[in-house]
Order: C-alpha cells, then sequence, then structure tokens
C-alpha cells in the first residue's frame, strides 16, 4: 500500500476533482450532515472558516493497493480509511472517503477537514510517518505485500526505502549513470576525480553559514547538482565515511577564512601596572610594597583630579570659603527709586 498527502484551502475544487465524469464512488461520510459531495464541501468550508490561523485546512490522502494483493471490499476500505484518519487525529473530523476504479490498481481518496468541531486545527507534522505505519499495520494484520517506504520501517525487516528516488524533480538537473555509478564504486578520491573528469563533471565542497559541508557536482553546462540528490549513498559524509579525508576543492571564501584567523590585539598595559610573569617567584614583602605604592600614586591623581573639578564652584578644598569670596553690598530700594 502507497500513500500520498496533500494539502490545500479549497474543498469544492478538491470533490470536484475526484467526483468528476462519475468517476467516484462515495464509500464514507464522516462527521457530515450533507449527503452529497457539492453540499458536504460548503459544509466543510463553513466549518474550516471558524479557524483563523489555519490556512491550509484540505487534506488530501491517496491510498493505492498493489495490483498482485486481493482486490479489498468497500468494507475494507472504509476500515483502512479509519485507521489513517485515527493515526493522523482526525477521527472526530469531518472526511470524505471516495473509490476510484479509472487506474488498474485499486485505491481510494480522503478529503479531510483538520479544523474539528471546537475550531482547532489538527498538526500535521509528520503524516507521512504516521500514514505509512498505520498502511504497515494493515498490510501485516491482513497479509498483505508490506511495501518498503521511507518514513516508516517495514514491520517484517524493519528495514525502510533506500537507493536513488524513483520520480525524477523537473526542477533538479539529472547526472548521467556513469557520474552515478562513480559516485557509487570510486575507491579513492584521486579515482573519483579522474572518473568524473572523464565524463566532462567535477565535485566540490560547498558550506552556507553553520550548515553542514556537502558535495555538489558541476556538470560541463555548468549545472549544478547535489550528490546526495544523485544517490542517497553519494552524499559527503558517506563519501568521507567510505574513501577517508577528501580532496575537493572548497568554496569557502579564502578572505573570510585570513579575516578570522588573524590574533586578537593586546592591550595596553597602564603605566603603572606590575608585571606579574617577572614578579611571580619575588619576595612576598616586596610585592606588598609595590601594590601600597601603586595605591598611593593613584589615590593621590583623583584627589587632584577632584580638586580641579571643584574649582570653579567653591574653591580649593580645605580653604575657608567666605574669606575668597568678595563682599556684595546690598542696595536699598530708595536708591533705585531715586528718593
Amino acid at each position: 500500500m502507497i500513500a500520498k498527502i496533500g494539502k490545500g484551502n479549497d474543498f469544492g475544487r478538491l470533490l470536484r476533482y475526484l467526483t468528476r465524469d462519475e468517476r467516484g464512488e462515495v464509500l464514507d461520510m464522516r462527521h457530515l450532515a450533507s449527503t452529497k459531495p457539492r453540499e458536504a464541501a460548503r459544509e466543510m468550508q463553513v466549518a474550516a472558516a471558524v479557524s483563523i490561523r489555519c490556512r491550509k485546512p484540505v487534506m488530501h490522502i491517496s491510498i493505492s493497493y498493489d495490483p498482485s494483493d486481493k482486490p479489498p471490499s468497500d468494507d475494507d476500505m472504509r476500515a483502512d480509511a479509519a485507521e489513517v484518519l485515527a493515526a493522523l487525529g482526525l477521527a472526530d473530523n469531518q472526511a470524505l472517503v471516495i473509490k476510484h476504479s479509472d487506474r488498474n490498481h485499486r485505491h481510494f481518496h480522503i478529503a479531510a477537514n483538520r479544523v474539528g468541531s471546537d475550531g482547532k486545527a489538527v498538526i500535521d507534522s509528520q503524516s507521512y510517518p504516521k500514514t505509512e505505519a498505520a498502511l504497515r499495520r494493515v498490510e501485516a494484520r491482513r497479509g498483505l505485500s508490506a511495501t518498503p517506504g521511507r518514513h516508516a520501517p517495514s514491520p517484517t525487516t524493519g528495514t525502510r526505502m533506500s537507493g536513488g528516488r524513483r520520480a525524477i524533480n523537473p526542477h533538479q538537473h539529472s547526472a548521467p549513470e556513469s557520474v552515478r555509478q562513480a559516485l557509487l564504486t570510486a575507491k579513492s578520491w584521486d579515482g573519483l576525480h579522474k572518473e568524473l573528469a572523464h565524463n566532462g563533471w567535477q565535485i566540490e565542497n560547498v558550506q552556507k553559514g553553520k550548515r553542514p559541508a556537502g558535495a555538489i557536482l558541476i556538470g560541463p553546462d555548468g549545472q549544478r547538482i547535489a550528490a546526495g540528490k544523485i544517490d542517497r549513498g553519494a552524499t559527503l559524509s558517506k563519501l568521507r565515511a567510505r574513501l577517508g579525508s577528501e580532496k575537493t576543492k572548497s568554496t569557502a571564501n579564502p578572505i573570510s577564512a585570513r579575516t578570522t584567523s588573524k590574533k586578537p590585539l593586546a592591550l595596553a598595559k597602564p603605566s603603572g601596572a606590575i608585571d606579574w610573569k617577572k614578579k611571580r617567584k619575588s619576595n612576598p614583602e616586596q610585592r606588598l610594597k609595590d601594590i601600597a605604592q601603586i595605591g598611593a600614586e593613584t589615590a593621590i591623581q583623583l584627589v587632584g583630579t577632584v580638586s580641579k573639578a571643584a574649582t570653579p564652584r567653591g574653591g580649593l578644598i580645605g580653604t575657608n570659603r567666605k574669606a575668597s569670596t568678595p563682599t556684595r553690598k546690598r542696595k536699598r530700594p530708595s536708591a533705585r527709586l531715586g528718593l
């Protein structure tokens, strides 16, 4: 059994796609008052509008069966859908289960509302591991063919799917098979460089910020592709484990490397500071005398600084302020009025 999961924000569009040309047969309508898919779409859209924070309340799950197994009945599909929804925490949420018969293999779709009756959205993290774990339990219970997945291990073998991806990403450059074989079969870094150069490719190390370093392959036309995208066995960590320390080119900035390698500047010592390295083996009494001398000099400097700061306002410290301040005669009011 294989699962595919998608998320969106329009229930009407999804249900129109699942029921167009009368290709879909509704198997179950969970926690819905409506009896038709279009009415259910409007009902689910209104229920999802209660949550302000959830921007993608639509969860679309597609479950496919192995063609070599016995075709499941409608009751089996309902039970499998209920187990998948329970694994995702959507057992009490609105959902439609629709069966399709337009392919050679049996499969059904689930249109679920992540927003529950309390107005809170179910967290959608780890959706694939939860779904694949539920499918592995169904396969083991009903004796179906176990399909290894990338996220949940098989209950019988305990292994996950490994190797290159089967689906090609149209936005990602592809590398020839000879380059992939060179990455997987190289015995040394020199041999890897020679084999890649023979095909017009080269490998470099890249590192962005604090992220771990990675290996990048550069093609003859300038295309760049991560080594781990070609095959999971060709990541930089696995190449290092197999070939030892790498000899690939690094794209680190040499200027930043020189800047970070500089030693910090030493601070200038004050004039009266004691060199304790020289005084380490000296007499303790002499050390105390030196400290007292520096303390006395510092106190004299502080007293002089305070004296200069206080002179404009009240004269020198210790002097008689009345004697230093000239007396000022007070004029009588009659003198100002001319009397």
